[in-house]
């Protein structure tokens, strides 16, 4: 898994940029095969209705498994970097010091991490190598536990999808409902 974050932290733009789209592509592509799916399967009078249940449920889904992947994530980033976290820095802060650090978001203020740079140079020469290690310690256990979120919702969508679609029965597409004009 060390390796994998490794991997994650020397990603290029240009490769995310270029995933996203693939995923862009297939999940934009999906959700419409989704839609005339589930309105296909009820009357044509109800079609209004199955679209907006079919989008509320997406997004409760989406909702709740936000918050308990980043519930997973936030623990998985405290047992990253207690194990990352190296000795010197371990000798030269305090435990209730680095027990502030426990928190991914550090990353995205900058303000904050002005604050942490600047705490660092208290530290005399050695503060910016400290510092260094500690920003290399919360992004290696960042990746780690992002890493690891995604591919635990990976494999658990794959399994809930794979066993979804044991009980689904077919339901031939519509051609023609009465009443429709031909032109």
């Amino acid at each position: 898994m060390f390796l994998l974050s490794r991997v994650v932290l020397h990603t290029g733009v240009d490769e995310v940029v270029r995933d996203m789209f693939v995923l862009g592509l297939g999940i934009g592509v999906s959700m419409t095969l989704f839609n005339t799916i589930v309105q296909n399967a009820f009357p044509r009078s109800h079609i209004g209705q199955v679209t907006a249940a079919a989008s509320f449920f997406r997004e409760i889904g989406g909702t709740i498994g936000l918050a308990i992947l980043g519930s997973f994530m936030t623990s998985r980033f405290v047992e990253q970097f207690q194990q990352h976290l190296p000795a010197t820095l371990k000798a030269a802060i305090p435990p209730a010091q680095l027990a502030q650090f426990e928190n991914p978001q550090l990353l995205l203020s900058t303000g904050a991490m002005e604050r942490i740079q600047q705490g660092f140079a208290a530290y005399g020469p050695a503060g910016e190598a400290l510092y260094r290690q500690l920003m290399a310690t919360i992004q290696v256990s960042l990746a780690g536990a992002v890493t690891r979120c995604f591919l635990i919702a990976t494999l658990l969508l794959i399994a809930v999808g794979f066993i979804a679609t044991l009980f689904l029965r077919e339901i031939p597409l519509r051609k023609r409902q009465k009443g429709d004009e031909a032109g």
